[in-house]
């Protein structure tokens, strides 16, 4: 279970969805039957990113309410969240919650020093400006 995270940057490079799905899934499913709910959180993480890069918005919604409950339970400092919402709001262009949302986690980034979160933060502000306005 340690690597599986790896597997799945490797799956990512290589745009091999299916072996992402995959080792994202053996992940969660390994973490749910070792009692150890905080290492599902990278595997929901990973889950989340594949569908939602996929278009499978539906699929990917409650993964980021159980991403925040592992958190919650186990006082994690992962910060998953606000920035999996905005990647759904930016991908569906509804730039209304993207804003809302890019205003909430801006200070929040900046706070703790996450600059990969500010770029997708970024991206995702683009991304919803540029799905929400007509062709």
């Amino acid at each position: 279970m340690r690597w599986l995270w790896l597997v799945c940057h490797v799956a990512i490079i290589g745009w091999d969805w299916e072996t992402w799905r995959l080792f994202s899934a053996r992940q969660v499913s390994f973490a749910r039957d070792a009692g150890c709910p905080r290492s599902a959180a990278p595997g929901s993480r990973h889950a989340f990113h594949l569908l939602a890069w996929t278009g499978d918005f539906a699929a990917a919604a409650p993964l980021v309410e159980e991403a925040e409950e592992i958190n919650e339970a186990t006082r994690s400092q992962l910060h998953f969240q606000p920035y999996a919402a905005l990647q759904i709001a930016a991908w569906q262009g509804d730039e209304a919650a993207a804003t809302a949302l890019i205003e909430d986690s801006v200070p929040r980034a900046r706070r703790r020093g996450e600059g990969l979160a500010l770029a997708c933060i970024d991206w995702a502000n683009r991304r919803a400006v540029q799905r929400s306005r007509p062709v």
